[in-house]
């Protein structure tokens, strides 16, 4: 018993030796990731604030596509990487090229210097894995244990970018695989999410801040209609998630030409703002999220976000698609709340957390990140309507890397 019980102690000693080294590690990643990812978000905003006092800029998108196109072919060849390939490197399944912080750095500020629709949370996902993965490298870390390293890179830079860091920690261990989180990273992972935000704050990097909202009294009718806004958040998500998929395939299938792509590609996209007449679905459409957490939209503004988001990615230009899921949710939320009886404002919410969870399968960050962005006070709406929204859609998602361990 005694010797059973020394030989279980030693084992412990060594693995918590390891985890402190991979701790000190995550803080280094977090701090890397912490200074990038907020210049990044710094530099993502003056290019938007550009774009508002230049609108003439958007006249080069189709240009802007072909040149992103060049840019990456210039500087990667025939080997693309995106964020499947960080979640695969999140399963010890593929590297990351060191490259890949730098391209998307540059190609997702210039596309939203353009007015495409995409956001920067994709661009988060592979800055933070390629910083975490090449740092892991560098210090030699063992490649079993490189996954850690890249879900602390990821953890870090989103926890930077978007200033939530307990979603930040909670998405990098869940993303890769649905049902399954990688618990043996969560130490590491918390501290370079942590580290990130600290430096995120003390470089005054843009965050998101939203107003209070009115929350509902707990009744058997409002969990009926929480319950059916849940149901419809989920297929929404599911139909953005298929527009992307479709525009994508249809693209590729009729531009065989990626230069053909880009040039088309872009002026559809140009083509959709001149007919509406604003820019209000170019770039991230962040206030779009402010107007309908404040309980106002107009009309069916969801779906020309999915549309101009989805027409963007495929023609060429990079950033990702969760923050534009926040559009979406915010505004068709806010819409539905209106019908149901809900009030618009609190719908809103519920629906950022329903459709961020429906695109990307993790419900437990995106529960995470309702509370962090509104507080408790609404907490078994939004449990509710992410956990019906997630049985609605989890067999799809942005991501065609993402496991699924649901039976």
């Amino acid at each position: 018993m005694y010797k059973a019980y020394y030989e279980h102690l030693k084992q412990s000693l060594r693995l918590d030796c390891k985890y402190i080294l991979f701790t000190l590690v995550s803080v280094l990643i977090g701090a890397l990731t912490g200074v990038v990812g907020s210049y990044f978000g710094i530099l993502i905003k003056l290019a938007t604030e550009c774009r508002k006092l230049n609108p003439w800029l958007i006249y080069f998108m189709p240009i802007g596509a072909v040149l992103i196109y060049y840019f990456y072919n210039f500087t990667t060849g025939q080997k693309k990487a995106d964020t499947n390939t960080v979640l695969k490197a999140s399963e010890n399944k593929a590297p990351i090229p060191k490259r890949m912080a730098f391209q998307i750095f540059i190609s997702t500020v210039f596309s939203h210097l353009l007015g495409a629709s995409v956001g920067r949370e994709g661009a988060a996902l592979q800055l933070g894995g390629s910083i975490g993965y090449n740092t892991g490298k560098l210090l030699k870390v063992k490649d079993e244990y490189l996954d850690i390293m890249v879900m602390s890179g990821m953890a870090g830079a989103f926890s930077s970018l978007l200033g939530v860091p307990l979603t930040a920690a909670i998405l990098a261990i869940e993303i890769s695989s649905v049902g399954m989180i990688h618990y043996k990273a969560l130490v590491p992972v918390v501290f370079s999410s942590l580290t990130a935000k600290y430096v995120a704050t003390q470089i005054g990097a843009p965050v998101f801040t939203f107003g209070q909202v009115d929350v509902p009294a707990i009744t058997i009718p409002n969990l009926l209609k929480i319950s059916l806004l849940g149901i419809i958040l989920g297929m929404i998500a599911f139909l953005f998630i298929f527009v992307i998929s479709y525009s994508n395939k249809l693209y590729s299938k009729i531009f065989k030409n990626p230069v053909i792509r880009g040039l088309i590609g872009g002026a559809i996209v140009l083509a959709l703002t001149l007919i509406i007449g604003n820019q209000n679905y170019n770039g991230s459409s962040a206030d779009l999220i402010s107007i309908a957490v404040n309980g106002k939209t107009d009309g069916f503004s969801f779906l020309l976000k999915i549309v101009f988001t989805a027409l963007s990615l495929a023609a060429g230009f990079k950033g990702g698609a969760i923050v534009p899921s926040f559009v979406i949710g915010s505004t068709a939320g806010c819409m539905l709340g209106s019908f149901i009886g809900i009030d618009p404002g609190f719908a809103a919410t519920l629906g950022i957390g329903a459709v961020f969870c429906g695109v990307t399968n993790c419900p437990m960050a995106a529960l995470l990140f309702c509370f962090e962005l509104f507080g408790m006070n609404g907490m078994p709406f939004y449990l509710l309507a992410v956990s019906i929204a997630f049985v609605f859609s989890y067999e799809k998602s942005f991501y065609s890397a993402q496991e699924c361990n649901i039976y």
